[in-house]
C-alpha cells in the first residue's frame, strides 16, 4: 500500500513539474509562420520570374520537361487548364516523334 501511494505521490511530482514547465517554455509558432509565408511568397515569385523569361518562347518551352505537366495551368489560353495540358503534351509528342 505504501509503495502504490509513493507512485501515485512521484506521479504527481511529474505531472506538476511537465506543467509547470510547458507554460514557461512554450513553443513559439509565430517564428515558424513568418518562415512559411516568407517561403511561399518566394517560391511564388521565383515561378513567376522562371515563366516570365521563358514565356516568350513559350511555343518552345512548353515541352521541356519542367513545363510539360503544367502547361496548361501556365497559360490555358481560353481552354480548361486540363485539357490545355493534354493538347500540349499530344502537341509535344507529335513533334518529337
Amino acid at each position: 500500500m505504501q509503495n502504490m501511494e509513493e507512485l501515485e505521490t512521484n506521479i504527481i511530482k511529474i505531472i506538476k513539474t511537465y506543467e509547470a514547465n510547458s507554460n514557461t517554455a512554450s513553443f513559439d509558432i509565430l517564428p515558424w509562420i513568418v518562415f512559411f509565408i516568407s517561403l511561399i511568397i518566394i517560391v511564388t515569385y521565383l515561378i513567376k520570374i522562371e515563366i516570365n523569361t521563358n514565356g516568350k518562347n513559350w511555343n518552345i518551352n512548353k515541352c521541356s520537361s519542367k513545363y510539360l505537366f503544367f502547361s496548361g495551368i501556365m497559360k490555358s489560353e481560353g481552354n480548361n487548364p486540363l485539357n490545355q495540358t493534354l493538347v500540349n503534351f499530344k502537341e509535344c509528342i507529335k513533334r518529337f516523334s
